[in-house]
Order: C-alpha cells, then structure tokens, then sequence
C-alpha cells in the first residue's frame, strides 16, 4: 500500500478539527504579536519587516509560537504501532510518514501568518514593502520554516524512542538551554540560526545556519538507521524475525519490564542488607509443625516473568504473525521462545549477583531452566486461553507447590524441596513436560485466525 493511502485511512474526523481550532489559535496569537510589536515600533517597519521581527522574536518564540506550534503537531501526529514502525522503516518511508505530518503543519504555520498579517492590513494598513526587500524577507522567512522542520522532525523521533510528553519537554529544555547561552555567551546551537533571530543578523547567519541545519539532519537521519528494528544486509531471515518480534517484545512489555525488576532488584537489596543469601530468599514453604507457611516471596519471583511478559505472546501470535504468514509457524514460535530467555533472566541475575549465587550454582542453574520452562508453558496456554487465564493456572500451580511436597517439576523451585529431590523421577518428569510444550507448539496450528485483529495490546 502506498503511504499516502495508509495516511489517509489513519486520519480521523477529530483531527481535522484540532487542525482547525489550531489555526484559529496560532491566527490569533500571531496577529495579536503583529499588532503589539507594530504599535511599539510606532508604525515606522514594514508589513514583512514587521512579519519577520515578529515571528523570530526570541521572547515570542519561546513563551508563543512553540508551545502553540508543538503542541498542534504532537496533537496531529499519530505515533505508528511497533508493527507499522517496523515496516516503514523496512520498506523506507518512515520519513515520508513524518513529512506528511510536518507540512500539515507548517501548511498551517504559513495559513496563520497569512491570515494574521491579511487581519493587520485590515486593522491598522501599514506600508507595504519596496518588491527589492521581498526577497531577502522570504529568504528569511524560509530559514524559519527550515528551522521548524528540524524541531518537528526531532520532536517525531522523540515521540517514537520515549512518548509525545517527554518529547516536548526535551524539545522545550532544549530551546530555554539554548536561549540562556546566547544571554551569556552570544552564542546559540540552535534558537538563533533561523527559528528566532536576534536583532542584528548578519546574511553570513543563513549560510553558516544552513549548514548547521545539514549537519543536524544528518546527524537525526544516523539516529534513526541505527534504531531501526532491522539489519539492512542481515541475509538470515531468521536472524531478521528474531530482530522484528524483539522489537514488538519490547515495545509490549518493557513498562512491565522495568517496575518488576527494579522491584526484584530492591527485594534482593533488602535480603542482603539483611544478611541473607539465595538459599533463603527461594527457601520456599515454610513448615509449622503439621501445616505450613506460604513464601510470598518466592511466589512473587517464579511468577514475575509470567507477569512481564503480560498478553503479549498473545498479540505477537494472534496478530502479529499475519503480518509474516509465509514462515513457518513453528519457526515463529521458537523466535519468541527465544526472547522469553531474556525476561528469566532479568528475574535471576539480581539473586545471583546480589545473593553470594556461585554458592548456589547447582540450585540456580536448576532453578533458571525450570521457571524457563514454565513461562514457555504459561506463553502457550496464553495463545490459546488469554493472559489472566493464564496467570491464574500458573498461581494454582505454584500455590499447589507449596502444599505438596512431591509435585514434580515446580517443587525443583524450591531450595527447601530442591535438597530431597529424586532425581531419575524428576528428569522422566522433565522429559514429558517438554513433550508436553511440543505438542502444545504443533497444535498451535488449529488457531482459528479470523478474529485476530481483535487483539489489542
């Protein structure tokens, strides 16, 4: 499909009319500007001299015409899905994607200056300016709109690494660094090479500006080849599903990712201020005489990577694998496999390095293969049942666990348990449950696929 037709299938009705309350505004506050700063010049500047000095003020720049501007486009810009970020930047024209968002609103930018200097004829009819200074004044005015091409282009990429909020808040910061360093040092990186201009601009500026502007653009356009989800000379088209399916993995679960383990990662700070190590933190069930106590703490690490991951294996199967039909599914299937390695992980590095984990070793190792193992079985019964559905199986699991000293597999979980184990029992355990995941992986194929895009992430 064309871009343009995808672009026109994603605009909706309200955005039309935030485009038209945005000009209204931007009208408004330009015209209002034009009139102040006329009027304090005592009438003696031009109609574009007036335009010019008006719309690269400094002080209008900043406190005006960048929030309003900014916040229109981040208002207007639809921030692709990891999917469709992934296939433009895979088909290269995620930067036709944004400069259809950027002169949407530069096209309002010129409407409002347009208007707001029709509306200041109307009310006060200053001089119009001699045809030999409408050069040099649109010469002028289109260094500006260069200069809000870059800021747009960077608050896009902002939007795409972080979200639409941190975006114009570094954009923001940005400018007000960069004003405080021209008060000081006269000197500016950005703010005054174009967007605003000071009161003395030498023509040398625009020559100096432009290639100021180049460098930035290709210093943007390095930035986005090297976030792009794919390796454009990768010949491996597994190496190249491994790259897309981490990069929707990520983008699904990586809020999740980070509060469960910095949460892992204090609990396991907590322990060893306390001068405890592993053995202790997954000791398990704690037995009281007859009955026995449930270790919430060791409940909480064999579920976190379940937890993480969400309903997001879920999504990559029943939506996602769509998209790239003509591999084979079990091939998908063990590409995302693959990427559940790195969520165990993360769950057991912070109690091997914070907890003495070498003492451990065997315990651990165990330890790490086996929650690895249930969290592929919890993705599996995930893609045929929903994510809660799935959680609650793998909670009556492991709360079984604790009541039975015997259930195999779970019970390697525990260091309590894992000291008593009988080996030959668990490892024919082992083998079937594994066989179990296979068969599972097969019957993947009987997924009705219809309503696949129902799934939402």
């Amino acid at each position: 499909m064309l871009i343009t037709k995808y672009l026109k299938r994603r605009w909706r009705i309200w955005q039309t009319i935030i485009a038209a309350i945005s000009l209204l505004f931007i009208t408004v506050a330009i015209n209002l500007l034009l009139i102040q700063n006329y009027f304090s010049l005592q009438g003696k500047t031009t109609l574009l001299s007036n335009a010019l000095l008006t719309i690269q003020s400094i002080h209008n720049q900043l406190y005006f015409l960048f929030p309003l501007i900014s916040a229109t486009y981040l208002l207007l810009f639809i921030k692709p899905i990891p999917l469709e970020f992934f296939w433009l930047t895979k088909r290269k024209q995620l930067v036709s994607y944004l400069s259809h968002f950027v002169l949407i609103c530069l096209g309002l930018l010129i409407a409002s200056i347009f208007l707001a200097n029709l509306g200041l004829v109307v009310l006060v009819r200053p001089r119009i300016d001699n045809f030999s200074s409408v050069l040099p004044a649109l010469v002028k005015l289109l260094i500006h709109l260069l200069s809000w091409y870059l800021i747009l282009f960077a608050l896009f990429l902002l939007s795409i690494r972080y979200n639409k909020l941190i975006a114009l808040m570094g954009m923001a910061f940005f400018l007000i660094v960069d004003d405080l360093l021209f008060a000081t040092l006269h000197f500016s990186l950005f703010l005054t090479n174009g967007l605003a201009f000071p009161s003395t601009y030498p023509m040398l500026s625009i020559l100096s500006g432009g290639c100021l502007y180049l460098a930035y653009y290709l210093l943007a356009r390095q930035w986005l080849k090297k976030s792009a989800p794919i390796i454009p000379h990768a010949k491996q088209k597994l190496l190249q599903l491994v790259l897309r399916n981490w990069l929707l993995f990520w983008h699904y679960n990586r809020l999740r990712l980070g509060i469960i383990s910095l949460f892992t990662i204090a609990l396991c700070l907590i322990y060893r201020l306390q001068g405890f190590d592993a053995g202790i933190l997954l000791h398990g069930v704690l037995q009281n005489g007859a009955g026995f106590n449930i270790s919430f703490t060791w409940l909480y690490l064999v579920l976190s990577p379940s937890l993480i991951i969400g309903n997001s294996i879920r999504i990559l199967v029943r939506r996602d694998y769509l998209q790239v039909a003509a591999i084979d599914y079990r091939i998908y299937l063990f590409s995302l496999y693959f990427l559940l390695l790195p969520i165990v992980l993360s769950q057991w590095f912070p109690i091997w390095l914070l907890l003495n984990g070498p003492r451990y070793w065997p315990f651990l190792l165990v330890f790490l293969i086996v929650t690895y193992l249930f969290t592929v079985f919890a993705a599996l019964i995930q893609i045929y049942l929903g994510s809660i559905p799935a959680l609650l199986v793998m909670l009556t699991i492991f709360i079984l666990t604790t009541a039975n000293n015997q259930l195999p597999l779970s019970s390697l979980l525990m260091f309590a348990r894992y000291q008593v184990t009988n080996w030959p029992t668990q490892i024919i355990w082992l083998i079937l449950f594994i066989i179990l995941l296979g068969v599972l992986t097969i019957e993947v194929k009987h997924i009705n696929f219809a309503n696949a895009q129902e799934e939402r992430s």
